[in-house]
């Protein structure tokens, strides 16, 4: 192996889950939220990420963009079967991660971003 090189061994899934999803309208819309509401952090709650956190008033904000988490109406045009698999896990997840916060007596709140 060349000198300065660095042998990759991640996978596709460790690759890709590296990847911060902080576009510039999710900032926008965080901080948005935040002048309403100071109280809002980032975080995690009974493991699941958040966009946003209310522990006070128990409300978990979640930002969703077409690109993770299924819009109809932009559907994949490359590798289309692993993209559906993909976005299917995705969405699954997220009726998962909604249940168990509502279970938890957290309300959950989904801003849609298109």
């Amino acid at each position: 192996m060349a000198e300065g090189r660095v042998e990759m061994t991640l996978t596709r899934s460790e690759i890709m889950s590296r990847i911060k999803s902080n576009s510039q309208e999710e900032k926008t819309w965080r901080k948005e939220l935040r002048k309403a509401n100071p109280r809002l952090r980032r975080g995690k709650i009974l493991g699941c990420q958040v966009d946003a956190i209310d522990r006070r008033e128990r409300v978990a904000y979640f930002y969703d963009s077409c690109f993770w988490h299924w819009c109809v109406d932009h559907p994949p045009k490359v590798r289309t079967v692993w993209w559906f698999q993909k976005l299917l896990r995705n969405a699954c997840r997220d009726v998962v991660v909604t249940a168990r916060l509502e279970a938890a007596g957290w309300e959950v709140a989904r801003v849609w971003s298109h």
